[in-house]
């Protein structure tokens, strides 16, 4: 009986090993980082979206957008999203010259172009 256990777990150990191999292998690249700022995966990849957004973003397309480049399948509720643009703000509000979220009530966030371009600098390190 013994032997039997040990043997499931070493199987069992075995295959966590696997999955977390497999989930490193289907998560995307990280995007790139600003200089001096540390930002979660999920702000980063919020802001990210932001950035190549060509309208605004509702919570809904937000939280997929995160969840698909994550490779999450959890439930997200729609307000875990304006807690976390709420922390991106205050993060790169405090940039000179900040950068400034937008949001029109009804359709979602956004960043203008001037945020944009000065968000493209600050990923290619000021080229």
């Amino acid at each position: 009986m013994m032997d039997t256990v040990e043997s499931l777990r070493a199987q069992l150990d075995e295959a966590r090993e696997k999955i977390r191999w497999l989930e490193d292998a289907m998560r995307p690249p990280d995007h790139p980082q600003i200089a001096g700022l540390k930002l979660s995966r999920s702000e980063q990849t919020m802001l990210h979206a932001l950035f190549t957004a060509k309208a605004p973003l509702n919570q809904d397309r937000l939280t997929k957008f995160v969840d698909v480049t994550l490779g999450r399948v959890d439930i997200v509720f729609p307000k875990s999203v304006d807690v976390t643009i709420c922390r991106l703000r205050k993060r790169i509000g405090a940039l000179n010259p900040p950068i400034t979220i937008r949001n029109t009530w009804g359709h979602g966030y956004w960043l203008d172009d001037e945020s944009k371009a000065r968000l493209a600098t600050l990923w290619t390190g000021g080229k």
